[in-house]
């Protein structure tokens, strides 16, 4: 169903600041939770008062489940064990083993050097593909339900082990910022679902952006089909999805090591946890994303230029990239040279936040005003010749 409606400026204030959070995929969703939410609690509020909806509030999300795309899967809550429920990181994220002998893993193509700085915003990864630690954590998994299954794994099965394990690590990771008192952009928590955040919805958000979206595009009658599959991890050409009757999961040969590298949150020691990644992570992902990823590593070539050209905060690097691509900002783009704003502030957003995890580049605030600022790491990678 769709639905034309006039904005007041704050609501379209808080819709850009939703869709920058990260936890929702388009417009579409974040407007479709916002009315069921509200919703929701008017229902209570006249059933129950205050009280109703503080109850409700405190609990949103704690008792749904929700069918999952096409493979209709239902992704539950994880056992909590009562009133004694104390989240811990799952074992299907920890590392049980570092060989990948067996295993059947897919082929990483590298690009060539002519395709790989400077394509436009809108060939970039998409902008709520936002945090890196996700994907480490969906790498891993997969690489210990593979112990089990190397040719690979069903899909259906993966999403669902998966998705649902990622919901305690996300309670289990929440009560770590919670106690190191982290700011949101230093949270360990972001992006991952949680039983305090929005339930299914979140779940599935996660599955599909973190694992894996098997989708078949519009098409016409002339052309053969076509299925593809979206997320994150496929995006970094760390999993693959087979394109049988019944598709499987399997990690690249890339994914796979990726898996089998130490990471401070996932196997170090938790209470004492400072860092995201391991250098050995972090390098390993930028010389991977110089060598196969264009698409990431061309947005980093460009937001990295525009801090050093001065287009150091939002503003002035949406408008640095319009130059630069030669964009044109359009209530709604119907040309290659233009792109909305709300489109571009999504893939400025997301690839600078990715940047961050990756130490390349660092915020910068004062008061409400942001600034960013580029790190030696930046200047190394761009310096970096594959």
């Amino acid at each position: 169903m769709v639905i034309c409606f006039d904005a007041t400026p704050e609501g379209k204030r808080a819709l850009d600041s939703l869709l920058e959070t990260g936890q929702f995929r388009d417009t579409s969703e974040a407007v479709s939770v916002a009315l069921v939410t509200y919703a929701t609690i008017c229902k209570a509020l006249a059933e129950g008062g205050q009280n109703a909806v503080e109850t409700l509030l405190g609990g949103l999300g704690g008792k749904a489940t929700a069918e999952y795309n096409a493979n209709s899967i239902q992704i539950r809550e994880p056992v909590k064990g009562g009133a004694n429920y104390v989240p811990r990181i799952p074992e299907v994220f920890t590392l049980k083993t570092s060989s990948v002998r067996g295993l059947t893993l897919e082929p990483v193509v590298e690009t060539s050097e002519a395709d790989r700085r400077d394509l436009p915003p809108a060939k970039w990864l998409f902008g709520q593909y936002n945090k890196f630690l996700p994907v480490k954590a969906a790498c891993r998994g997969l690489l210990n339900l593979l112990q089990e299954q190397p040719a690979g794994v069903p899909l259906g099965n993966a999403l669902e082990t998966i998705s649902t394990a990622a919901w305690e690590l996300g309670d289990y990771l929440y009560l770590q910022d919670q106690r190191a008192k982290r700011s949101r952009e230093e949270a360990l928590t972001v992006a991952f679902p949680t039983t305090a955040g929005s339930g299914a919805v979140s779940r599935m958000r996660f599955a599909n952006q973190f694992i894996g979206d098997l989708r078949q595009p519009k098409q016409s009658d002339n052309q053969p089909r076509e299925i593809k599959f979206n997320g994150f991890p496929s995006a970094l050409k760390f999993i693959g999805c087979s394109d049988d009757k019944e598709p499987v999961l399997r990690l690249t040969s890339t994914g796979a090591e990726f898996a089998i590298l130490q990471n401070p949150v996932l196997d170090g020691a938790h209470d004492l946890v400072t860092r995201k990644f391991s250098d050995a992570e972090a390098d390993f992902l930028l010389t991977h994303i110089l060598r196969s990823v264009p698409e990431e590593a061309s947005a980093y070539f460009a937001v990295v230029d525009a801090i050093e050209e001065g287009a150091n905060t939002p503003d002035d690097m949406d408008k640095y990239l319009c130059r630069r691509f030669q964009l044109q900002i359009a209530a709604k783009a119907k040309a290659e040279a233009e792109i909305t704003q709300t489109f571009l502030t999504t893939q400025r957003t997301g690839a600078i936040s990715r940047m961050v995890d990756l130490g390349l580049i660092a915020r910068e605030k004062n008061g409400l005003r942001v600034n960013y600022k580029i790190t030696s790491v930046a200047q190394h990678f761009r310096n970096q010749t594959p």
